[in-house]
Formats: structure tokens, C-alpha cells, sequence
């Protein structure tokens, strides 16, 4: 996978981990947002963790209804998104990743590490519907409705659209 830079000293890259159980219709998926650190006298590199992820992958479900059966399965937050998502006849692929977390480190927050990432997640992801609900991290703004807003605006940058009038926002990698 490509490394993008974030910094003069610090570079992007995305480790992933699937659960690997392969009978059924879903699996766990977790990420570290991962950077490098150059030294400037070395080309030795320290790794530092960037922030993570946590959703779920749900392959080939048959209709919208199918979806929010097997998102119950899974879990309250994975249900949550899925059953409020209304854009299910107008995606194209048959695969979803629905991304219940994502936690960028306060450090690094505000220098486009979650765009970054996006566009790496898009190449691996690559035939996927991606589902996300913007909502910020508890304490990080005193208005809620307003950290959305801002969090929303951020992931249309990112080519995502709103479904319907949800606050669940999706774009297909296709």
C-alpha cells in the first residue's frame, strides 16, 4: 500500500485486521492508522500509532431488509447505521463496510490523517459500500449538533453523500 506523507517527519499507512471466520456473512474488521517517524540523521523509522478503527464488513446482502437482519446480528451500533441507511437501491456494489469508530489521536487531528486514510481504505475496500455516521468524540466540542455539521462537511470532502435525509453517510468505492 501507497505511504502517504503527513508531515515533513511522519508518513500514513493503514495495518488491517479480519476476523477470519468464513462461514458467515460478516466479519469484524479493525484497523491502526499507523505513521512513521523519520529521524532526520538516519533513515531508521519509529512506528506511532495515528489513531484506529472498528467496523464490520457485510457481503452480498439481498435487500435492505437483509442488511439491518444481519447488522441486528452483529451489533447495537452496526444495526443502528444500517437500518437508517436509505440508499440501499441506488448502490451499485453488493458488499458494505460499516464503520462504527474511527478516532483519529488529538495530536494528529486537523492534518487530513481520516481523509488520508479514506483514500487508502478506498483502494483496499476497492467494490464496497462504505457507511459511516459522523459524530464526534465525546468531549472534543461543547455543541454536538455542530461537531456533526463539521464532521459531515469533512466526509463529503471525501466524496461521501448523505442517504436521504439520515445522518448516515455512504460512498461507494467502485
Amino acid at each position: 500500500m501507497e505511504m502517504i506523507k503527513i508531515s515533513e517527519d511522519v508518513t500514513l499507512d493503514v495495518k488491517f485486521q479480519l476476523s477470519t471466520l468464513d462461514d458467515r456473512e460478516w466479519r469484524d474488521v479493525y484497523f491502526d492508522i499507523c505513521g512513521y517517524s523519520y529521524d532526520s540523521d538516519d533513515d531508521d523509522a519509529s512506528e506511532i500509532l495515528l489513531g484506529s478503527c472498528k467496523g464490520f464488513t457485510i457481503s452480498l446482502p439481498v435487500d435492505h431488509d437483509h442488511l439491518t437482519e444481519i447488522a441486528d446480528e452483529i451489533s447495537d451500533e452496526c444495526y443502528s447505521v444500517c437500518s437508517e441507511f436509505q440508499s440501499f437501491d441506488d448502490c451499485e456494489t453488493l458488499n458494505y463496510l460499516v464503520l462504527t469508530s474511527m478516532e483519529i489521536d488529538k495530536q494528529f487531528r486537523g492534518k487530513g490523517v481520516g481523509l488520508k486514510t479514506m483514500g487508502l481504505l478506498y483502494d483496499y475496500f476497492w467494490n464496497y459500500t462504505i457507511l459511516i455516521r459522523p459524530h464526534p468524540i465525546k468531549g472534543t466540542c461543547e455543541d454536538v449538533d455542530d461537531g456533526i455539521k463539521k464532521l459531515q462537511k469533512y466526509w463529503m470532502q471525501s466524496g461521501f453523500k448523505q442517504s436521504g435525509e439520515s445522518q448516515i453517510f455512504f460512498k461507494e468505492c467502485i
